[in-house]
């Protein structure tokens, strides 16, 4: 618990402009595996920093530098504080309130939108979206 605590304490504190928040540590020439391995975290603590934490689908990143992983940890920290219950926004009537805010959006800022039976196109005349596809999922 100790090591792990340490962990995120060290990520929570890290700073990529700051030298003295990387504690002698080179996150961009340091991969995730050497600073999981300095911290002594356990295998099951490794899978789930990577794979629950992360968002990695596989364990390549172990092997590429640290620096990226520590970010993406640090996001989903920052979110957990932002929206307390989850990290993740999800529509509170489901997944059909995702291509209609879309709608609304290109809606104010001068959008129109053309619907056919598998596919809605908007487009805009002004700088905010040329032309954008939506392939609605059924």
């Amino acid at each position: 618990k100790n090591r792990c605590r340490q962990f995120f304490s060290y990520v929570n504190g890290y700073n990529s402009d700051d030298p003295e928040a990387h504690e002698k540590k080179d996150l961009k020439k340091m991969t995730m595996r050497e600073l999981f391995k300095y911290y002594g975290l356990q295998p099951e603590t490794i899978e789930f920093v990577g794979h629950a934490l992360a968002l990695y689908t596989d364990d390549s990143y172990l092997d590429k530098p640290a620096e990226v992983t520590v970010k993406k940890i640090q996001l989903y920290a920052n979110s957990l504080l932002r929206f307390s219950k989850s990290p993740y926004l999800y529509p509170l009537y489901g997944l059909g309130e995702l291509p209609q805010a879309f709608a609304r959006l290109s809606a104010v800022h001068g959008g129109e939108q053309s619907k056919t039976s598998a596919e809605t196109t908007f487009w805009s005349n002004k700088t905010f979206c040329d032309l954008v596809e939506f392939v609605a999922l059924a």
